[in-house]
Protein backbone atom coordinates (compact mmCIF):
# COMPACT_ATOMS: atom_id res chain seq x y z
CA UNK A 1 0.00 0.00 0.00
CA UNK A 2 2.84 2.40 0.89
CA UNK A 3 4.47 1.68 -2.49
CA UNK A 4 1.26 2.54 -4.37
CA UNK A 5 0.92 5.80 -2.42
CA UNK A 6 4.59 6.69 -2.97
CA UNK A 7 4.46 6.08 -6.69
CA UNK A 8 1.19 7.99 -7.00
CA UNK A 9 2.73 11.02 -5.27
CA UNK A 10 5.89 10.71 -7.39
CA UNK A 11 3.77 10.66 -10.56
CA UNK A 12 1.87 13.71 -9.29
CA UNK A 13 5.14 15.59 -8.84
CA UNK A 14 6.34 14.66 -12.32
CA UNK A 15 2.98 15.76 -13.74
CA UNK A 16 3.24 19.13 -11.96
CA UNK A 17 6.68 19.94 -13.37
CA UNK A 18 5.65 18.91 -16.91
CA UNK A 19 8.87 17.22 -18.11
CA UNK A 20 10.09 18.64 -21.38
CA UNK A 21 8.43 22.02 -20.86
CA UNK A 22 11.89 23.46 -20.15
CA UNK A 23 15.45 22.27 -19.66
CA UNK A 24 15.06 22.73 -15.91
CA UNK A 25 11.92 20.58 -15.79
CA UNK A 26 14.09 17.52 -16.38
CA UNK A 27 15.87 18.13 -13.09
CA UNK A 28 12.97 17.34 -10.71
CA UNK A 29 11.65 14.72 -13.12
CA UNK A 30 14.86 12.71 -13.33
CA UNK A 31 15.69 13.16 -9.65
CA UNK A 32 12.26 11.82 -8.72
CA UNK A 33 12.59 8.82 -11.04
CA UNK A 34 16.13 8.06 -9.91
CA UNK A 35 15.67 8.52 -6.17
CA UNK A 36 12.02 7.70 -5.48
CA UNK A 37 11.57 4.89 -7.99
CA UNK A 38 14.91 3.26 -8.81
CA UNK A 39 16.86 3.79 -5.57
CA UNK A 40 13.79 2.97 -3.48
CA UNK A 41 13.33 -0.38 -5.21
CA UNK A 42 17.06 -1.10 -4.87
CA UNK A 43 16.84 -0.49 -1.11
CA UNK A 44 13.75 -2.59 -0.37
CA UNK A 45 14.82 -5.37 -2.71
CA UNK A 46 16.06 -7.43 0.24
CA UNK A 47 12.88 -6.96 2.28
CA UNK A 48 10.97 -10.24 2.33
CA UNK A 49 7.61 -8.48 2.61
CA UNK A 50 8.14 -5.54 0.24
CA UNK A 51 10.74 -6.62 -2.30
CA UNK A 52 9.65 -7.41 -5.84
CA UNK A 53 11.99 -10.40 -6.17
CA UNK A 54 10.52 -12.60 -3.49
CA UNK A 55 11.62 -16.20 -3.89
CA UNK A 56 14.83 -15.42 -5.79
CA UNK A 57 18.30 -16.16 -4.43
CA UNK A 58 20.21 -13.60 -2.39
CA UNK A 59 22.92 -13.47 -5.06
CA UNK A 60 20.34 -12.55 -7.69
CA UNK A 61 19.03 -9.81 -5.42
CA UNK A 62 22.56 -8.48 -4.89
CA UNK A 63 23.14 -8.36 -8.65
CA UNK A 64 19.81 -6.62 -9.32
CA UNK A 65 20.49 -4.22 -6.42
CA UNK A 66 23.81 -3.22 -7.99
CA UNK A 67 22.21 -2.80 -11.41
CA UNK A 68 19.40 -0.62 -10.03
CA UNK A 69 21.88 1.51 -8.09
CA UNK A 70 23.93 2.01 -11.25
CA UNK A 71 20.84 2.97 -13.29
CA UNK A 72 19.61 5.28 -10.51
CA UNK A 73 23.01 6.98 -10.27
CA UNK A 74 23.09 7.60 -14.04
CA UNK A 75 19.58 9.09 -13.89
CA UNK A 76 20.53 11.33 -10.94
CA UNK A 77 23.67 12.48 -12.73
CA UNK A 78 21.60 13.31 -15.82
CA UNK A 79 19.17 15.27 -13.61
CA UNK A 80 22.08 17.16 -12.09
CA UNK A 81 23.46 17.88 -15.57
CA UNK A 82 20.14 19.41 -16.65
CA UNK A 83 20.09 21.91 -13.76
CA UNK A 84 23.80 22.69 -14.20
CA UNK A 85 23.23 23.47 -17.90
CA UNK A 86 20.16 25.56 -17.02
CA UNK A 87 22.13 27.68 -14.54
CA UNK A 88 25.04 27.95 -16.94
CA UNK A 89 22.72 29.23 -19.69
CA UNK A 90 21.27 31.86 -17.34
CA UNK A 91 24.68 32.72 -15.87
CA UNK A 92 23.44 31.89 -12.37
CA UNK A 93 25.77 30.77 -9.55
CA UNK A 94 25.94 27.07 -8.71
CA UNK A 95 25.38 25.65 -5.20
CA UNK A 96 24.08 28.99 -3.92
CA UNK A 97 20.95 27.69 -2.14
CA UNK A 98 20.29 25.27 0.69
CA UNK A 99 18.65 22.89 -1.78
CA UNK A 100 21.70 22.83 -4.05
CA UNK A 101 24.13 22.51 -1.12
CA UNK A 102 22.21 19.51 0.20
CA UNK A 103 22.09 18.16 -3.34
CA UNK A 104 25.88 18.39 -3.55
CA UNK A 105 26.17 16.49 -0.26
CA UNK A 106 23.74 13.90 -1.57
CA UNK A 107 25.72 13.54 -4.80
CA UNK A 108 28.97 13.11 -2.89
CA UNK A 109 27.49 10.42 -0.64
CA UNK A 110 25.98 8.63 -3.64
CA UNK A 111 29.41 8.54 -5.29
CA UNK A 112 31.03 7.28 -2.09
CA UNK A 113 28.27 4.69 -1.69
CA UNK A 114 28.85 3.41 -5.24
CA UNK A 115 32.52 2.84 -4.42
CA UNK A 116 31.53 1.17 -1.16
CA UNK A 117 29.14 -1.10 -3.02
CA UNK A 118 31.88 -2.19 -5.42
CA UNK A 119 34.26 -2.91 -2.52
CA UNK A 120 31.53 -4.87 -0.72
CA UNK A 121 30.69 -6.78 -3.90
CA UNK A 122 34.32 -7.88 -4.25
CA UNK A 123 34.89 -8.27 -0.51
CA UNK A 124 37.36 -11.15 -0.91
CA UNK A 125 39.88 -8.61 -2.20
CA UNK A 126 39.64 -6.47 0.95
CA UNK A 127 41.47 -7.04 4.25
CA UNK A 128 38.39 -5.71 6.10
CA UNK A 129 36.01 -8.46 7.35
CA UNK A 130 32.87 -8.86 5.22
CA UNK A 131 30.68 -8.18 8.23
CA UNK A 132 32.08 -4.65 8.58
CA UNK A 133 32.07 -3.97 4.85
CA UNK A 134 28.36 -4.79 4.71
CA UNK A 135 27.63 -2.67 7.77
CA UNK A 136 29.63 0.26 6.36
CA UNK A 137 27.78 -0.06 3.05
CA UNK A 138 24.47 0.00 4.92
CA UNK A 139 25.45 3.01 7.06
CA UNK A 140 26.66 5.08 4.10
CA UNK A 141 23.66 3.98 2.06
CA UNK A 142 21.34 5.23 4.81
CA UNK A 143 23.29 8.50 5.08
CA UNK A 144 23.19 8.92 1.32
CA UNK A 145 19.44 8.34 1.14
CA UNK A 146 18.94 10.72 4.09
CA UNK A 147 20.61 13.53 2.13
CA UNK A 148 18.63 12.63 -0.98
CA UNK A 149 15.33 12.76 0.90
CA UNK A 150 16.27 15.95 2.76
CA UNK A 151 17.23 17.59 -0.54
CA UNK A 152 13.92 16.45 -1.98
CA UNK A 153 11.96 18.00 0.91
CA UNK A 154 13.78 21.35 0.67
CA UNK A 155 13.28 21.31 -3.11
CA UNK A 156 9.52 21.09 -2.71
CA UNK A 157 9.57 24.48 -0.96
CA UNK A 158 11.62 26.27 -3.63
CA UNK A 159 10.10 29.08 -5.68
CA UNK A 160 9.93 26.79 -8.72
CA UNK A 161 7.65 24.31 -6.92
CA UNK A 162 5.70 27.03 -5.08
CA UNK A 163 4.60 28.40 -8.46
CA UNK A 164 3.24 24.97 -9.46
CA UNK A 165 1.65 23.78 -6.23
CA UNK A 166 -0.39 24.86 -3.22
CA UNK A 167 0.60 24.47 0.45
CA UNK A 168 -1.66 21.42 0.67
CA UNK A 169 -0.02 19.77 -2.34
CA UNK A 170 3.41 20.55 -0.88
CA UNK A 171 2.46 18.72 2.31
CA UNK A 172 1.39 15.71 0.25
CA UNK A 173 4.64 15.83 -1.73
CA UNK A 174 6.91 15.90 1.35
CA UNK A 175 5.38 12.63 2.57
CA UNK A 176 7.07 10.93 -0.39
CA UNK A 177 10.69 11.28 0.81
CA UNK A 178 9.61 10.76 4.41
CA UNK A 179 8.11 7.35 3.65
CA UNK A 180 11.06 6.48 1.42
CA UNK A 181 13.61 7.30 4.12
CA UNK A 182 11.59 5.56 6.84
CA UNK A 183 11.78 2.39 4.73
CA UNK A 184 15.54 2.71 4.28
CA UNK A 185 16.12 3.53 7.95
CA UNK A 186 14.09 0.49 9.03
CA UNK A 187 16.32 -1.67 6.84
CA UNK A 188 19.40 -0.06 8.44
CA UNK A 189 18.19 -0.87 11.97
CA UNK A 190 17.40 -4.45 10.94
CA UNK A 191 20.89 -4.80 9.45
CA UNK A 192 22.53 -3.59 12.67
CA UNK A 193 20.44 -5.99 14.73
CA UNK A 194 21.29 -8.90 12.44
CA UNK A 195 25.03 -8.23 12.47
CA UNK A 196 25.74 -7.12 16.01
CA UNK A 197 22.96 -8.12 18.36
CA UNK A 198 22.24 -11.65 17.21
CA UNK A 199 23.10 -14.46 19.67
CA UNK A 200 26.60 -15.89 19.35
Amino acid sequence: MARIYMYSVACLLIYLVRPGSSLFSWHPTLMTIGAMFIFYEAIILFDLKKGLLEGTTRQTKINIHGLLQFIGTVILFTGFTSVAMHKFNLNKPHFASLHSALGAAAGATVGWQCLGGIVTRFSWLSPVPVKYLKLGHTIFGTLSYFFICLTFIVGIFTDYMAERTTPFIQIILITLPMIAFATGFTRFINKVLQNFLKPK
